[in-house]
């Protein structure tokens, strides 16, 4: 029996051994699980952050292609004016009536005074209303009296044209 005692406790100290050892094992598997869970969450949050991203930059372009056409319509509504005085009135309409939508500087830096071309289309009036057969020296004073600094109208001399002007002729019809 004296040689049970002293291996008694060998044994014991090997269970003991043993049992570490286990321990150390299941350690170990507790850390590659809780490795295991954290790359699984990486790998999930990979893809949602990047639909996230896809998600928001969609929304961003899609907002900034909206802004531009607005913009473009804009500018087309505002070049369609027969001159750049309507036009110039017609940026300072859109600009009040969409505020924050149009950049500060959307019409601020044309000078449409000196593309103007009012003076033409009242020109262009004055010989429609010779056209219409009305009398070119009427016209021309009406036009003096209405616009006295005009240098055009008065370097203007109908006189000739109404002579050469022929009455006509009214011939009954047969």
């Amino acid at each position: 029996m004296s040689d049970e005692a002293p291996l008694a406790p060998n044994i014991e100290l090997q269970k003991l051994e043993i049992e570490r050892r286990k321990l150390d094992l299941e350690r170990r598997k507790v850390e590659i699980e809780l490795s295991k869970t954290k790359w699984t969450a990486v790998s999930v949050m990979v893809p949602l952050l990047a639909a996230i991203g896809t998600v928001g930059f969609g929304l961003w372009s899609t907002r900034e292609q909206a802004k531009s056409a607005f913009e473009v319509e804009v500018a087309k509504s505002i070049l369609s004016a027969p001159t750049p005085s309507e036009a110039a009135g017609k940026a300072d309409f859109f600009m009040k009536l969409f505020p924050g939508k149009l950049p500060a500087t959307f019409a601020g830096q044309v000078d449409y005074v000196s593309f103007d071309a009012g003076e033409v289309a009242a020109k262009k009036f004055l010989f429609e209303m010779m056209a219409k057969k009305l009398d070119p020296g009427d016209s021309l004073s009406l036009w003096r009296s209405l616009f006295p600094d005009d240098e055009w109208a008065r370097t203007l001399n109908f006189s000739e044209v109404s002579k050469r002007q022929s009455p006509q002729s009214t011939k009954p019809a047969e």
